[in-house]
């Protein structure tokens, strides 16, 4: 009785989950619904809807291409452009075989920013082309592949809610091209309803360089030198331009702000500054949740050693004494850096407690984060956007953290939880592999199954016989190992 009460209960909650991913999709296509529209640049998000496919890609035997230029800044809506995006990326890997092509191109012409996601995949009749974009309608080549026919509609209404177009061209046996094409600035909402803009937050970098220097860190680490002392401030950084992207600001203040904004991979800071000394701006760094990882080195001529244990207190992670010799500073620089990629290596295995010298503060964000991921599944659609929300970071701020941390992008984080969350459930609940997966939104069984060998090193059916049959006592110390 109690197991068919319980089978009952999973039913209810895939119902419940396929009633409000039809109710969200009814509120997309109502005259009600508002863009919430921020000045974003499109390349970083392109790059973590990449990152978020690469794995796929890899595991499906696809080749999978991705180019993107820097500094893509326009006005959207980036929840809804993320969901024309996953959709568009999706349907071109689940039409693609083995040893095809998928290729995702992100693009300026003159007034327009520009989405290509090309595939060699099955294609489309001809005939089929303007259907594909009705709401329910289904290519008849696309029988046995599942969805639901809303994807393609949903991405061309909110496409063309921002004012752009979505367009396709395909060949059966050949593949298909999906071409989305966004206006530039924002002038093209002048006069439209229900468009709700949002403007840059108090401390935020809006001049030109700072922006192109934010875009130039997406592929570059970044160090941002600190000091009120113009000529120090420039040779500490001219130690560094070859080989990072050099960000500077002439007192601890600025330096918060830069900090905040663009979440640099290091800072160097001077200790004596007006406005605000290199102790407090360590501290307030420290005591932030989206800075608190950032590794700071303190430059200072003071020799006492009540000042280097009043900088370690407020969380510095060095110090190099003044006048310094710049062998040494960049070699400590270059030490922190490792020190940071051997923990974000060990924070890989997602098992944050056996992380030892883990900053007390990290730990309790990983926690949170995982605890966050695995209370938001039960609603359903979980996205990096309601993610962040919820952790009360932006969208740039948490993937930037998530990263420097651990090395993987968000989605890729949420994956993981997933999967260690799936291998407690295999063990300890009254459930096959199928009713895990699904319950935990992976709706491709062939794909869960080989993302849980990636990560535990063994298909679900063997890690069940593995240690399904470990007793109860056994199995609350695999829980708390593996902090559940």
């Amino acid at each position: 009785e109690e197991k068919s009460l319980n089978l009952v209960k999973r039913n209810a909650n895939t119902l419940l989950r396929l009633v409000n991913r039809l109710l969200d999709f009814r509120k997309i296509e109502t005259e009600n619904i508002r863009l919430n529209l921020g000045h974003y640049d499109i390349s970083i998000l392109a790059k973590e809807e990449a990152e978020s496919f690469s794995f796929l890609a890899k595991e499906r035997g696809i080749v999978f291409g991705f180019y993107s230029e820097l500094e893509l800044m326009t006005w959207v809506d980036i929840e809804k452009i993320q969901i024309i995006l996953n959709n568009l990326l999706a349907n071109a890997f689940k039409f693609s075989n083995t040893g095809k092509k998928v290729t995702f191109k992100v693009y300026s012409e003159t007034n327009h920013i520009c989405f290509d996601i090309i595939d060699e995949g099955r294609g489309i009749n001809q005939e089929e082309l303007e259907s594909i974009f009705k709401p329910f309608y289904q290519a008849k080549n696309s029988a046995g592949t599942g969805g639901s026919g809303l994807g393609l509609s949903l991405s061309k209404s909110l496409v063309e809610m921002h004012g752009g177009s979505l367009r396709v061209e395909s060949e059966i046996n050949t593949g298909s091209r999906f071409s989305v094409r966004l206006h530039k600035g924002r002038t093209h909402f002048d006069g439209q309803p229900n468009v709700q803009f949002i403007e840059l937050q108090k401390g935020e970098i809006s001049d030109e360089t700072m922006i192109e220097a934010l875009s130039e860190a997406s592929s570059n680490q970044v160090i941002l030198v600190v000091d009120d002392n113009i000529d120090i401030r420039n040779y500490v950084g001219s130690l560094f331009q070859d080989s990072f992207t050099v960000l500077y600001a002439e007192n601890g203040e600025k330096a918060l702000n830069i900090a905040q904004d663009v979440s640099p991979d290091i800072i160097i800071s001077d200790l004596m500054m007006p406005e605000m000394d290199g102790h407090e701006l360590c501290r307030k760094l420290k005591q932030n949740i989206t800075t608190s990882h950032i590794p700071i080195l303190l430059l200072t001529a003071k020799t006492e050693k009540a000042a280097k244990i009043e900088g370690f207190d407020e969380g510095a992670d060095a110090y190099v004494t003044k006048p310094f010799d710049s062998e040494v500073l960049v070699a400590r620089i270059h030490n922190l850096l490792n020190t940071r990629e051997e923990l974000k290596k060990r924070f890989e295995n997602n098992n944050w407690k056996e992380v030892e010298n883990a900053n007390s503060v990290e730990l309790h964000f990983l926690n949170k984060v995982e605890a966050t991921v695995l209370a938001m599944i039960p609603i359903g659609n979980l996205n990096v956007l309601d993610l962040s929300k919820e952790l009360g970071f932006s969208r740039t701020s948490l993937y930037r953290k998530v990263k420097s941390l651990t090395g993987l992008s968000i989605n890729q984080l949420i994956r993981s939880i997933k999967l260690k969350r799936a291998a407690h459930m295999l063990v300890s609940e009254d459930m096959n592999v199928s009713e895990v997966a699904f319950s935990l939104d992976f709706t491709d069984l062939t794909y869960f199954r080989n993302v849980f060998k990636k990560q535990h090193g063994m298909m679900p059916s063997e890690y069940i016989k593995a240690y399904k049959s470990i007793n109860v006592l056994d199995q609350e110390k695999i829980k708390k190992e593996m902090n559940l």
